[in-house]
Formats: C-alpha cells, sequence, structure tokens
C-alpha cells in the first residue's frame, strides 16, 4: 500500500509548506541585513507551543480497510509517446485496500513479518473525455496492485501493480479497443521506509537502497521496451508540514486526519520525488502521490474512508474509534544508547482494554537482531520481559542517532501485532538542547512561487525571498530549564528570542525570513542560531549540538544562448543550439526545451537536453516556438523563447498494380501507398485524370475496365492540404479476353424450350448461342456448329456475330449431340458446349380405307392403301398388306404385321364366300408402324349351266332315230375357285335312270359331258345341272326331236354304227397314207415341222368321277387331218414351222398379230360388276383360254369317246384359261377347212381378220365338214 518515492516514481506536486505553531513571537529582535540596516535583515517570529509533535507507528490488523479518491494523469504518457493529435482527460475513479494477511518473509536471511495488502479500482475519464486515432470515446481502466509491507516501521519490501486501459470510439462498448496493458513491479533491498518513526515536524533522513524496476505490457500507441531499470538509489526525505492534508486545489475527504504530516521527498538529483501525508488516526497515509517519470504517469490518492476492523464507536468518513482487542507494547524507554537492555511490556486486552486476555502465548521480536521471546500473559493480559537493543542501523540515516527499530509483539494465533519504535541515540542524558540543523525546513520565493528546497543545499540567487523555520529541542530525558536562542546574520551580526522550558523530546519552532540584496555578491554566506548561547544550563550533557550553521549560496540565473538551424522539410531534424548558455556563478548548464507540436503557442512536450542541443522534427509545416528552461547546478533557472520554421513536404505517392490485365476485366490501381507526412489530420486527396473511377475521383483506390488491348498508363496526382501535388504513372498490359459462351438455348415455335430437348423428326427449330466477349470483339464473336456430332462431324455451321442463331432438323429417331464452340477474332476459344436432343419418331398416318362393294369369289378386288409422314421418312415407309390378321405368317411381330403384299395397291381376290378383314400398315425406318383394317365382304357366284353339242343347239336338235348325240357342259361358267368342284349331272327326261317310273328328275349322267342314244322318236328334254359347294345352282336344257328315220337310210343305218364307222375310217386313212407316201410332203409345210403338233383336251373340266379331262370328240376324229389347211398354207400369225412349240407364247401372253384380251370395266370400287348368270344354250362352244400348247393326240392313239355311264359325283369343270375367254366363237359356217378347235381359239381372230367377216355361231354339225375334208 505504501508507494516509494524512487527513481522509478516521481512524484510532480508542488511542495507548499505551512508554517509551524511557533511557541512566542520576537518582532523586536531585528537581525541586521549584510548591507542594509538591522532593521532590514533578519526577521524573527514564534509560533504557539506544540506538545504533540511526535508521531509513533501504529499496528494494522487483517480486514482493515481504505477507500481512497484516485486520480491517474496520462498526459505525460501520451506526450512522451509522441502520439499527435491524441488527448486523455484525467482517469478518476476509487480505490479499495485491504489488509489481507499478515507472513513471514526472509530478507537477508532475517524472518520478517510482512502485511500483505491488495489495492484495486476502476477508473474512467467519462464519456468524451479521450480523443484517439480521431474519434471521440472514454478510456476505462482497472487497477490492481499488491504489497508487502514491514510490520516494524511500513517500510515498503514489495510492491506490483498492473492497469489495463480501454478506448471506447463513441462511447460504444462493442468497440472497445485495447489502448495498453501495463505491468509494473518494484523489489527494494534493503526495504524503502518511506517514514522514519517516531516522526516530529521538520524530521530529516535518507534512504540508500537498491531497487529493481520492471516493466511489462503490450500497447498499440507506445513501446514498452527499454524501460526496466536497477540500480543503487538514495531518497531524502523531509516532513515539511503538519495538519489537514490539502494544497490550493484540493483536499481529502475523510476529516480526521488534522494532525497529519506531510513527507517530501527528493531524488539522488535533488529532483522532487512525490510526497505524502500519514494520518496517525487512519493508521495510514492520507494522502499519497507519485509519478512513474519513465512513463509520464502520475497517481494521486486521497483518504476518503478507513473502516478497521474490531473497532468500537468507528466513524468510516472521520473516526477510527477504538480497537475492541487492544495489544499495546510499552518499552522501558524510547530513546536507549545503543547495546543497553531494555525492558518491554506486551498488554493485551479485550472490551476496548477492559478485559486482560490472560494466558496468551506471544512473541516478541526485535527483528533487527533476530531477537525473538517468548511471551505468556498473566492474570492482567501484561507480559513482560527484557532484552538487548544491540547496535544496529536502520538504514534511515539522521545526524542524531543510530537507527529506529520496531519492537513487536505477535499473536500468532490471531495474527494481531502490536509496535512501537525504540530510537538508539548514543548520546542520551539529562538535559540536551539540540539546535536542530537537518530540521530546518527552507521556503523560497522567487517571482511569486514559493517551493521547498533541501535543508542541506539551499542556493539563492539576489532578490530571493527564504522563510527558515528553525526548531529547538529538548533531546534529553528531562525537563530543561528556560533559556535563550540567538541567530547570527550573514554579516556576523545577532538576535535573540526566549526559549521556555521543554520537556523531553519537546521542541520549539521559530520563523527567519530573509530577503537577499539585488547585490549580494556571488558565493556561500551562513545564518546560525545558537541555543543557550551564554551556556547559562550547566546540566546539558552535549553543547556540541547546541549550534546550527546554514549555509547559503548566492549566485546568479543561468544566462541563455541560442541559435536556430531551420528551413527543414517536415520530418527532418531541426536543431535548436542553446549550447552556448552558461551559468555566470560557475558550473555546468542543462536544458529543458518546451516543445509546441500543433502550432498553438503551448507547450506540448518538454524534452531534457544535458548538452542543450535540441534535435527535433515537426509533422506538419508552420512557425513553432520553442521555449527552453537553463538549469544551473545550484538548480537556478532560465527561461528563453525561439521561434522554428518547418517547411512543408510534398506528399508522396506509390501506385500499385497488377501487371496485366483481360480487356473490360476490372482492375484496381492501388495509390493507399501515399500520404503526406505533415498531414495527420487532414488525409490526401488522390485524383485520376486519365479514368473514370468506380469509387470516384478522389479515393486512393481506382477501380475501372479497360477496353483498348495493349499497353495503358494511367497517372494519378496526390494533393496535401497545403495544396502541395505529386505525380506518378503506372503502366500495364491489357489482355486479349477470350470470350464466354454464355447460353445455349433451344428455341420452338418462338417459345424456349426448358428442360430436356426433345423435338420430333423433320421438325425444324432454332438453336441459339450468346457469347461475351469486350465491346470492340463482340461484333468478330464466330461461331461453330456441328448439328449432330456423332453422325455428321464433319459438317459444321459458321455464323457471326454477338450471338448466333441456326435452324436445325434432325431427320432420324433418338439422340444427338449438339456441339457448338465460340472464338473471337484472336482465335481464343471462349469454351465448347455439347448438348444433347431427344429426337421422338413421328409414327406415319394411314387414313381409314373405305370397305369395297361385294365382291364375287375369285373376283379381283382392287384396294389403294396411302400413308404419310414426314418428308425424311415419306420415301422410306414400307406398305403392306396382311391378308391373314389372324396368323403370324412370318413368325414374327404380332399377327396383324405381316407383309403378305408390300405396295399401296392390292389386288386380290378370294375363293370362298365370306368376311375377310385385311390390314394395310406403314412401317417407317424406326420401326413404327401405324395400320388401318378393312373389310371385304366375298359373295358366291351361282355357276352358269352352259350346254353345247357339236351342232348349234340354240333352236333345239332334231335328231334321227338311232342316232346319239353327244352333248358338253364343260363350257359351264363358275369362279375358277368353285370349278373345279362343280358338281354336273344330266337328265333325260326320255330316260328312267333310277327305274322309279320317273323318267324327269333322273341323274341320268354325272359328268361334265353325256351322250344319250335316241332309239326312237320322241322328243326328249335334256337338262344339264351345275351346282356348286356353296349351293349355288344353276340349269338349262335342250329340246331333242327325234324322228323316224326315213327309209332310204334305213338301209344305210347300218354304216352309222360305230363298229362299221371306226372300220371305214382305219380304210380311209389307210389309202390316205399310201397315198402321202407315194406322193411325197412338201418340204416347206409348215406342219412337218412337228407332227405331233395338235389338240389338246379341253383343260378345267373334269369328271367327278374320275377326275380326268374330258376330250372334245370333234377333235379326235378330226386327228392329223386337222392340220392340213385348204390353201396350203397357215393362217397368218401362225408360227413358222421350223420354230419349236417351246418357242411360242405361253397362254398369259399375246399373241403377235392376234387380238388381246380386253377385261371388262371396273366398278368404282375396284371390281367388276356383278350379274347373275343366266343359263343360255349354245349352239356351238366359245374357245377358252389355255395355258399352253400342246400336241394333239394321234388318231391312232385315240380312242373313239364312248359315253361314260352316268355316276353320282359331281363333274369338275376345269377354269377357263386366257386363250378360251378371248377365242371368238365358231363362225355359224364352222371351222375352217382343215381347223381344229384348239387352232381356233388361238389363230381364229387373226383369221377372221384376214377374211373381214364376223364369225357367227355354227349351229350345225361339224361331221359334214369333216366329211368333205376326208373327201378324195
Amino acid at each position: 500500500m505504501e508507494r516509494s518515492c524512487s527513481p522509478v516514481f516521481a512524484v510532480l506536486a508542488l511542495l507548499i509548506l505551512s508554517s509551524f505553531s511557533a511557541l512566542f513571537t520576537v518582532e523586536e529582535l531585528p537581525i541586521p541585513d549584510l548591507e542594509e540596516s538591522q532593521s532590514d535583515g533578519i526577521v524573527l517570529s514564534t509560533a504557539p507551543r506544540n506538545s504533540h509533535s511526535s508521531v509513533d507507528i501504529s499496528a494494522w490488523r487483517i480486514g482493515d480497510k481504505w477507500v481512497y479518491e484516485t486520480t491517474f494523469d496520462v498526459a505525460g504518457l501520451i506526450a512522451s509517446a509522441n502520439i499527435s493529435g491524441a488527448s486523455v482527460n484525467t482517469l478518476t475513479g476509487e480505490t479499495d485496500v485491504e489488509v489481507e494477511d499478515v507472513i513471514f518473509m526472509d530478507l537477508e536471511g532475517i524472518q520478517t513479518l510482512a502485511y500483505q495488502v491488495k489495492s484495486e479500482g476502476d477508473f474512467s475519464t467519462g464519456n468524451n473525455g479521450a480523443y484517439l486515432e480521431g474519434y471521440n470515446g472514454r478510456v476505462d481502466m482497472e487497477y490492481e496492485a499488491y504489497d508487502l509491507i514491514r510490520v516494524s516501521d511500513l517500510a515498503t519490501i514489495y510492491s506490483n501493480f498492473s492497469v489495463d486501459v480501454e478506448f471506447l470510439p463513441l462511447n460504444l462498448g462493442f468497440l472497445a479497443q485495447d489502448v495498453g496493458l501495463v505491468q509494473i513491479s518494484n523489489y527494494y533491498e534493503p526495504p524503502n521506509e518511506g517514514y522514519d518513526f517516531p516522526m516530529i515536524m521538520g524530521d530529516t533522513w535518507n534512504n540508500s537502497y537498491y531497487s529493481e524496476t520492471n516493466i511489462s505490457g503490450e500497447s498499440d500507441y507506445f513501446d514498452l521496451d527499454g524501460y526496466n531499470t536497477s540500480g543503487n538509489g538514495t531518497t531524502t526525505h523531509q516532513i515539511t508540514q503538519q495538519g489537514n492534508p490539502s494544497n490550493s486545489t484540493k483536499s481529502i475527504q475523510y476529516t480526521g486526519c488534522g494532525t497529519s504530516l506531510k513527507i517530501n521527498a527528493w531524488n539522488e538529483s535533488g529532483d522532487p520525488d512525490g510526497f505524502r501525508w500519514y494520518c496517525p488516526a487512519a493508521r495510514s497515509y492520507a494522502w499519497n502521490s507519485f509519478v512513474e517519470s519513465s512513463l509520464g504517469m502520475q497517481i494521486d490518492w486521497l483518504l476518503k474512508e478507513y473502516d478497521p476492523i474490531d473497532s468500537q464507536g468507528s466513524n468510516i468518513a472521520s473516526s477510527p474509534g477504538i480497537r475492541m482487542t487492544v495489544l499495546d507494547v510499552n518499552p522501558q524507554f524510547d530513546r536507549v544508547r545503543p547495546d543497553a537492555d531494555l525492558a518491554v511490556w506486551a498488554n493485551y486486552s479485550s472490551n476496548m482494554g477492559q478485559t486482560p486476555a490472560t494466558n496468551k502465548n506471544l512473541q516478541l521480536r526485535w527483528e533487527v537482531d533476530s531477537e525473538i521471546q517468548s511471551l505468556t500473559t498473566r492474570f492482567n493480559g501484561s507480559a513482560w520481559s527484557t532484552f538487548n537493543v544491540g547496535d544496529s542501523d536502520d538504514n534511515s540515516t539522521t545526524i542524531e542517532d543510530v537507527g529506529s527499530h520496531g519492537v513487536i509483539v505477535w499473536d500468532p494465533v490471531a495474527k494481531f501485532v502490536g509496535v512501537s519504535t525504540v530510537v538508539l541515540d548514543p548520546d542520551v542524558t539529562a538535559i540536551d538542547l539540540v539546535a536542530r540543523t537537518d530540521n530546518v525546513v527552507v521556503e523560497r520565493i522567487r517571482d511569486g512561487i514559493s517551493v521547498n528546497v533541501q535543508p542541506n543545499s539551499i542556493n539563492t540567487i539576489p532578490g530571493d525571498e527564504l522563510k527558515f523555520t528553525m526548531l529547538v529541542q529538548n533531546r534529553g530525558t528531562e525537563t530543561s530549564p528556560a533559556t535563550d536562542v540567538e541567530v547570527s546574520s550573514p554579516d556576523g551580526s545577532s538576535s535573540r528570542v526566549g526559549v521556555p522550558s521543554l520537556t523531553p523530546m519537546e521542541s520549539l519552532s521559530f520563523v527567519a525570513n530573509w530577503t537577499v540584496s539585488v547585490n549580494q555578491a556571488i558565493g556561500n554566506i551562513s545564518l546560525t542560531f545558537e541555543v543557550d548561547p551564554d551556556e547559562n544550563i550547566t546540566e546539558d550533557g552535549n553543547r556540541s549540538n547546541n549550534i546550527a550553521t546554514i549555509t547559503i549560496f548566492v549566485g546568479r540565473i543561468p544566462l541563455a544562448n541560442v541559435t536556430v538551424l531551420d528551413g527543414f522539410l517536415t520530418h527532418e531534424n531541426a536543431t535548436v543550439n542553446a549550447s552556448m548558455s552558461y551559468d555566470p556563478d560557475g558550473g555546468d548548464v542543462t536544458c529543458d526545451f518546451h516543445i509546441d507540436e500543433n502550432e498553438d503557442g503551448i507547450s506540448d512536450i518538454t524534452r531534457g537536453e544535458d548538452d542543450c542541443i535540441l534535435e527535433w522534427t515537426w509533422n506538419d509545416d508552420g512557425e513553432y516556438l520553442v521555449s527552453f528552461t537553463i538549469y544551473d547546478d545550484e538548480g537556478d533557472t532560465a527561461m528563453a523563447n525561439t521561434t522554428v520554421t518547418v517547411l512543408n513536404r510534398a506528399p508522396w505517392l506509390n501506385l500499385s498494380a497488377p501487371a496485366n490485365v483481360t480487356a473490360e476485366s476490372q482492375i484496381t490501381i492501388d495509390a493507399s501507398d501515399s500520404g503526406d507526412l505533415d498531414s495527420h489530420n487532414e488525409p490526401v486527396s488522390i485524383s485520376w485524370p486519365d479514368v473514370v473511377c468506380n469509387e470516384g475521383l478522389t479515393q486512393p483506390t481506382c477501380t475501372f475496365s479497360p477496353d483498348v488491348e495493349g499497353e495503358m498508363t494511367v497517372t494519378a496526382v496526390v494533393r496535401d492540404e497545403d495544396n502541395s501535388t505529386r505525380t506518378a504513372m503506372i503502366s500495364f498490359i491489357v489482355l486479349n479476353r477470350p470470350p464466354q459462351l454464355a447460353a445455349v438455348e433451344l428455341w420452338m415455335n418462338g417459345s424456349l424450350v426448358e428442360g430436356d430437348w426433345m423435338v420430333y423428326e423433320d421438325e425444324t427449330v432454332q438453336l441459339i448461342a450468346t457469347g461475351n466477349d469486350t465491346l470492340l470483339d463482340l461484333d468478330s464473336l464466330f461461331y461453330h456448329w456441328i448439328i449432330d456430332v456423332d453422325v455428321n462431324p464433319d459438317e459444321m455451321v459458321t455464323t457471326y456475330g454477338p450471338s448466333s442463331t441456326t435452324d436445325a432438323m434432325w431427320t432420324t429417331a433418338g439422340e444427338h449431340r449438339i456441339q457448338v464452340e465460340l472464338f473471337d477474332d484472336d482465335g481464343a476459344s471462349g469454351g465448347m458446349e455439347n448438348r444433347t436432343i431427344t429426337v421422338i419418331n413421328i409414327p406415319p398416318v394411314v387414313p381409314a380405307i373405305e370397305p369395297p362393294l361385294p365382291i364375287a369369289e375369285d373376283q379381283d378386288v382392287s384396294l389403294s392403301g396411302g400413308a404419310t409422314d414426314t418428308a425424311s421418312d415419306a420415301d422410306n415407309l414400307i406398305l403392306c398388306w396382311d391378308l391373314y390378321p389372324e396368323t403370324n405368317t412370318d413368325d414374327n411381330g404380332s399377327a396383324d404385321d405381316d407383309c403378305d403384299i408390300e405396295g399401296k395397291l392390292l389386288v386380290h381376290n378370294f375363293a370362298k364366300k365370306g368376311n375377310y378383314t385385311v390390314v394395310f400398315h406403314a412401317t417407317d425406318d424406326d420401326g413404327d408402324s401405324t395400320s388401318t383394317n378393312v373389310t371385304i365382304t366375298v359373295v358366291n357366284k351361282a355357276p352358269t349351266a352352259i350346254l353345247t353339242g357339236a351342232t348349234d343347239l340354240s333352236d333345239g336338235l332334231t335328231l334321227v332315230e338311232g342316232e346319239s348325240y353327244a352333248f358338253y357342259g364343260f363350257l359351264s361358267e363358275d369362279t375358277p375357285s368353285d370349278s373345279d368342284e362343280l358338281w354336273m349331272w344330266w337328265d333325260n327326261d326320255c330316260l328312267d335312270s333310277d327305274g322309279d317310273g320317273q323318267a324327269s328328275g333322273d341323274i341320268d349322267v354325272e359328268d361334265v359331258n353325256a351322250t344319250f342314244e335316241f332309239p326312237t322318236p320322241s322328243t326328249c328334254v335334256i337338262t344339264l345341272h351345275v351346282e356348286d359347294t356353296d349351293g349355288g345352282q344353276s340349269t338349262t336344257n335342250v329340246t331333242v326331236t327325234v324322228e323316224a328315220m326315213p327309209i332310204t337310210e334305213a338301209f344305210f343305218g347300218s354304216i352309222s354304227q360305230p363298229t362299221t364307222l371306226v372300220g371305214i375310217l382305219i380304210v380311209i386313212l389307210s389309202l390316205l397314207l399310201v397315198f402321202m407316201l407315194v406322193r411325197g410332203r412338201s418340204p416347206t409345210s409348215p406342219f412337218d415341222a412337228d407332227k405331233d403338233w395338235s389338240s389338246e383336251p379341253t383343260p378345267g373340266l373334269m369328271s367327278q368321277a374320275t377326275g380326268v379331262g374330258v376330250y372334245d370328240p370333234l377333235d379326235v376324229a378330226m386327228g392329223e387331218l386337222s392340220a392340213q389347211l385348204p390353201s396350203g398354207l397357215p393362217p397368218a400369225g401362225l408360227p413358222p414351222a421350223d420354230q419349236p412349240m417351246a418357242g411360242q407364247p405361253l397362254a398369259d401372253q399375246t399373241l403377235a398379230g392376234l387380238a388381246t384380251t380386253i377385261e371388262p370395266p371396273l366398278s368404282a370400287y375396284g371390281a367388276a360388276p356383278t350379274t347373275a348368270a343366266a343359263p343360255a344354250t349354245i349352239a356351238a362352244p366359245t374357245p377358252l383360254p389355255f395355258t399352253a400348247l400342246a400336241p394333239a393326240p394321234s388318231p391312232a392313239a385315240q380312242p373313239a369317246p364312248v359315253i361314260p355311264a352316268p355316276v353320282s359325283e359331281p363333274v369338275k369343270t376345269p377354269e377357263p384359261t386366257l386363250s378360251d375367254l378371248s377365242a371368238p366363237p365358231v363362225p355359224a359356217s364352222g371351222l375352217p377347212a382343215g381347223w381344229s378347235l384348239e387352232q381356233w381359239k388361238f389363230y381364229g381372230a387373226n383369221w377372221l381378220e384376214q377374211q373381214g367377216a364376223t364369225s357367227q355361231p355354227s349351229t350345225t354339225d361339224d361331221s359334214s365338214a369333216l366329211d368333205d375334208d376326208l373327201d378324195f
């Protein structure tokens, strides 16, 4: 708790001494001045008698508390740190001090009791009490300290305190910034005695010690390095004032300290080192002030409250009261000779001293000599012992004693202490009057300013007013008689004042005032005062200390001489040289320079220079006042002023920027490395004359986007508050900026396609790509499109401009990859993008087919199907007809997707009646198929019965009895499918075949042809019945009139018998053969080439019974004779005789020179008109088409036709050939001479064309022609 006044802690306080009350005043005894009349010399006066001038130590208890009003002045700290523009008001708050413990320490091998004291407090400048870094705000500080104080004399062993300073800009806590955290520790060896008990007015003592001061911490505002110190030091203390602690500006709040003693301190250089007021009632200091001179920080503690533990009647603001438990230490003498034995009593009691504490085990501690004794209190609470005091000094040197030490009585259980001071004085006598040289208090008044000076070094100059407070003391053990004191002036004259009797240690103070003459010579003068100058008190045991001599040096103030080396720029050293200053009374001089930092004419910083040469730099240009104080060895001072001119320094500017930047990309030119060393409060302004900056025109950075490729230079201009400018330039390269492919889009029908891309085949869409580039390159961009990378990677489309639009279409379904790449005119790629598009196939469209009208069996129906599709698929459609949708004929796919007929046209017929569904389907190249069904109704066509014979039967047939006649049904008509399955049977109503008595309705012959004999005259109806498998029927008949044979013919009737006729024919043929062999055959005969060329049986008509084709009897009868033509030439159009039949046209080919077959016209639905076939009787058979030519059978090989017996099976009529259908009817006159019916089928039309005639059906029997041909 006690603060030393070491060189590390310098207290900057003005020492003001109050006059001590004298016992009496002697105004009548003038002391003449050296050069003036006696009445103008020293004036003596006495003060009222003070019987309580001695103050001894008080003991502390654990739990004692003090509260101090505290101020921290850090202005010097800010100034010493050269923080320009910063200011901090004094921080105020309260410090709480408490004794926490009593502990043992080892000091140089001596066990020592010490108090452990803690101090703490929070302090603040208040809102807007500080200005730092351009902001008003508040500075808050936390203070905490620990001290170890020796119990025996309250000397400081060790002290440590920390200061944590924060700055709150704008008074806002969340913006708090650490200003600094400082920790200071001090260690003293031996302990630093700030007190020298017992103390009386005027006491003077010196402390010599070794100290270590360590300063640590951190701060953004000042550097703490280099402040640690250690070394030996000496401090001089003097009690200069007694009374209530105060000065001209403040006083303490605690009101119980009216008898306090003010202790001033000076360092070994004679400079003030702080002060403290000791208050006996508060048992500690009432005001402690010190300065940490190395940091320029001053702290003052002023007592506000004292709260003693275990006290009755205390008032924290004014009175300590009385301890409830009292432990008093009463030595037999308070002053003894060294090495004397001393008796000590300890009185231990409670209840404010009313109740003795018996049987308490205590310790008597004389720690200076390690004397420790055990004591036990008796019934009255007292304990007594003796010890030898020894001769140890106390390290607080005085001229009148060896030392003063505290004797301690210690209760180790309760940790209570009692302490009293014993002074070791080798000159103790019964009466000892002393003129106290060391207790002279000298107050000097110069130019109206009063200061206390060291009593052992009094320096003055002419004109100074000196006030001497001198003490006469009885240091004996008995009361001294009354006597006089004589004061001798510097010129040797003297003056006396009476001194009353004084009790032991009582003193008398008196004051002498003297003004130094303006003509006083330089040198030492002396003033003496002597008590009992006439030596009337014979009992005075020591007369050597009855006289005191005060030496005064009269000098002169030093003279100032200064030269200034200025005209320098800011931040350059200007020199103020006062080294030519000197002290007229001799000795060296030192200087303090008081520097105006902000051109306001007020000193901001004081700088001491032993050589009186100041080198200083200013931050701003201007005229600055520098005041300086010159000090001589005597502490005399002289002050002078001078002006320093500082020139403006131009601002600096350094630009930085990237070495290159891409065109139209932002680049930032940084001019933050700029400023003005002499312009802290006004930042420099930056201008950018060449470019337009995003930040504006006056900011330290300039961001813009160059658009011209190549090297570019930017200029910046910095201007300070004095309008001084500096220009800087920086160059960089503007690189080509590759383009950027920003977007690739698909547009369809004017709308943007979002999400996955899907289009239809052959659908035209727009691909749009957009790129970014510099403005100059934008129009020169070009895009490479590959619409189908995986299919046609070499097909590229290139477009130019800021954006690209190209039409695209895909003809095949599936996923396709689109690729686009962007380039600028430098060939730099802006990126490639691949997009996938799904092409959806459009199936073909097949219109419905209108069902045709019903058709007949085997009648061709023509259906035309159609399909539409996209253009790319239209030419590749596969059109098919599935004739059997119920059957999967190709074993692939479904049953109704077969391709039985390919093509859009279907010509087809159906053999059986019914409803037939055909499927028309169209399939594109992606396999998608669409179909439509059409139903065809097939109706059965009833057969047409056609009855023919060798003669025309249209008017019936007349025969002669006994004749037979062959009836032909092979010309009966039906569809080809039914032709092979026709059932044909004959009914001759003149013949009762089944013997049922009914000749009509019998199935007389079941065959294609039938030959009936008519043996008797009669009229017979021959009916041909034709029926197909579907039950369709048709009948036709012919009436045969059988006449009676004439008589002449009856004779020859036998010739007509078959056997006779055959025989005749054999004979005739034999004769004809002989004739031909004899005559020979023309080599050019067209019939010689192939003797086998002849007719063949009519195809298509078959017996239901045998399935064998039926021969035409006429053709058989004609044999080879029918091959000879009357004209000897073949009809026009016949093939040459030497051409083999294999080379002749087939049945489905048109013969050259012959009429072609004309097909019946189709109906609107493609079907031939259908009419019900009426049964008809044809006189001559109509030739039917045939499939191939075959040679006619030889007559010798062909037997005569025999009418087969009736059978029950139906006759199957062969399907007519193309030649059958296209042959003209046989002329009414019969076949041309030598022609067979088969020849007529093929060449009849040609023959009719040559003859220019139209054939009419023949109704005559061909036998007459045959007979004619056989006529030799």
